[in-house]
């Protein structure tokens, strides 16, 4: 049976605990989400971009900043959708640990021109669609404009999760993280 495969179990738990994490947007933690989240942080591969930005929002859920050593991005896929995805992944976990936002804004805002000037044409077309709003969610978090990171947020992870993007569980996982009280 496929569901008592290890790697089949420990997809289905991180989905519950994300889907328990994002049941606590605008509110505090709970102790049922904050078990679930525990139980897949502890030991959670850390491999590329997308893992490492999934752990540190599990981390911030948790109360507990780990202060990233990482200055490179760790995505194996260099593509230009992937590039923007490691700069803006990297950007959040500045804002998270409380790095000041001008570094990140500067980076951001190259990538995002970056992008914009060179993309026509090439793969990966949908998943950038689907990073856009997250950039600007990111940029909005580094401007203090939660509103407006809110909005973004959600129009991110909507049309990512519409999309299927391989991405969009580690944006989900920011956004919990972004806007869920912890202690």
């Amino acid at each position: 049976m496929l569901d008592s495969n290890p790697g089949v179990q420990e997809v289905l738990r991180e989905a519950d605990a994300l889907s328990a994490a994002l049941s606590c947007l605008d509110g505090p933690l709970t102790d049922e989400a904050r078990t679930l989240i525990t139980a897949v942080r502890d030991g959670y591969p850390i491999c590329d971009t997308a893992s490492l930005l999934t752990f540190e929002a599990m981390s911030l859920l948790l109360s507990n900043r780990h202060r990233v050593a990482v200055q490179e991005p760790m995505h194996p896929k260099r593509e230009v959708d992937w590039a923007f995805f490691d700069v803006i992944a990297m950007a959040w976990i500045a804002w998270a640990i409380g790095a000041q936002p001008e570094e990140p804004l500067v980076e951001l805002r190259k990538m995002t021109l970056l992008v914009i000037e060179t993309t026509e044409g090439t793969g990966g077309a949908l998943h950038l669609m689907a990073l856009h709003p997250w950039v600007a969610a990111v940029t909005a978090l580094l401007e203090n404009n939660l509103e407006e990171a809110r909005r973004q947020y959600h129009r991110a992870t909507e049309i990512g999760a519409q999309l299927g993007t391989e991405t969009n569980p580690a944006i989900q996982w920011t956004y919990a993280a972004t806007f869920t009280e912890v202690d």
